[in-house]
């Protein structure tokens, strides 16, 4: 009888001490199944592509460029860096953007020139018509409602050039803020 017991008693300890005292009763049990499939989805690459573990590290590579949002912006983040370390990499990329800049602050001041002279002709133009408004006001041609017109019309071209001279000095406001900020990156001629 006691040698029953002790038969008992050990192969519960045996059971128990296998499972009994892990955390998790489930813990051995999925890793071997995960370890298969891993396997299996090798050789079926294997099989596949023909080449072996070499384009299968491609293909990882590809899925990791391709988990990229396409927005990414800035830090050369999923960009083709032509084999160029990083700081080799970042001082091309900052002497194309001081390219840029330069390229973009000049077609600025150009922009303003054409502004500046179109605005001298709307001047011009302006001082004409009031000349001729005011000949024709004292010669007696324009009277009651044709000379209210032409002086809400002249009113009305009066604001909108100013409102045109505004909008160019913000504009020179803004270029010169832009090579200010960029400093020596950008020259003028």
């Amino acid at each position: 009888m006691k040698n029953l017991i002790w038969i008992m008693m050990l192969s519960l300890f045996f059971a128990v001490g296998h499972s009994g005292f892990t955390q998790n009763p489930n813990a051995g049990k999925g890793n071997d199944k995960k370890e298969e499939r891993k396997k299996a989805l090798e050789e079926e690459k294997a099989v596949q592509s023909g080449a072996g573990k070499v384009e299968a590290k491609d293909e990882s590579a590809a899925e990791q460029k391709g988990n990229m949002p396409d927005d990414a912006k800035g830090k050369g983040y999923g960009r083709d860096k032509d084999g160029k370390p990083g700081k080799g990499f970042g001082m091309k990329r900052s002497m194309e953007a001081r390219k840029r800049l330069h390229q973009n602050v000049m077609a600025a001041e150009e922009r303003i020139t054409v502004q500046e002279n179109r605005l001298a002709a709307l001047q011009s133009k302006l001082a004409a018509a009031k000349e001729n408004f005011e000949k024709r006001k004292k010669s007696g041609q324009l009277k009651g409602d044709a000379l209210k017109q032409k002086e809400d019309r002249l009113k009305m071209a009066e604001e909108k050039i100013a409102k045109f001279e505004a909008s160019i000095i913000r504009h020179i406001e803004r270029v010169d803020k832009r090579k200010s900020d960029a400093g020596a990156g950008v020259e003028t001629e």
